[in-house]
């Protein structure tokens, strides 16, 4: 899925690395603490399921709104949708069998900011990253939960996020019905 519709190259770099370097972890990682996903492996399930909504919610808004200045950039929101929850993985103490529990950085810091620093840290190896579309990709990431009462520390910025936002918030919930 980052392969085909992220086509900025540099971006696409980052987020495979990013994924790679962090595989074994996010393989067994659940979604959430208990809310949802709450199970080895949710992560994965909850991330590729927003991605794969992003993918189409991206392609159905830039074709509806092709007067938007920047245009919607789908790349950007399906790769801010792979790393929306990467925080988890320096969050989260989630050893096989045993109930997951709050890091001393998940604590102080939580899921969104330590992304950040993931992302933050590993764009350095990537040269040929655009500054501009790290920034908005940190954006992404830190304001995808888009009120501050659930996180975030700012409101969104840019359309890319409220679908992220949306995708993100409707795949949790009907989880959770389900």
């Amino acid at each position: 899925l980052i392969r085909a519709e992220v086509t900025d190259a540099p971006l696409r770099t980052l987020v495979l690395n990013l994924l790679t370097a962090h595989e074994p972890v996010l393989k067994t990682l659940p979604g959430s603490a208990k809310r949802y996903y709450p199970f080895a492996g949710g992560w994965l399930e909850h991330t590729l399921s927003v991605a794969r909504s992003c993918a189409w919610l991206g392609e159905r808004y830039a074709a509806q709104f092709p007067e938007l200045n920047p245009p919607l950039n789908r790349g950007l929101v399906v790769a801010a949708a792979a790393l929306h929850d990467l925080g988890r993985v320096r969050e989260y103490d989630a050893p096989p069998g045993r109930p997951v529990r709050d890091t001393v950085p998940g604590e102080l810091f939580g899921h969104l900011f330590l992304a950040y620093d993931l992302i933050k840290g590993a764009a350095r190896d990537v040269p040929d990253l655009d500054p501009e579309l790290l920034d908005l990709l940190l954006h992404c990431v830190i304001t995808h939960q888009k009120l501050p009462a659930w996180g975030s520390p700012s409101l969104p910025c840019i359309p890319e996020v409220l679908i992220l936002h949306h995708a993100d918030d409707l795949d949790a919930k009907v989880e959770m019905y389900a």
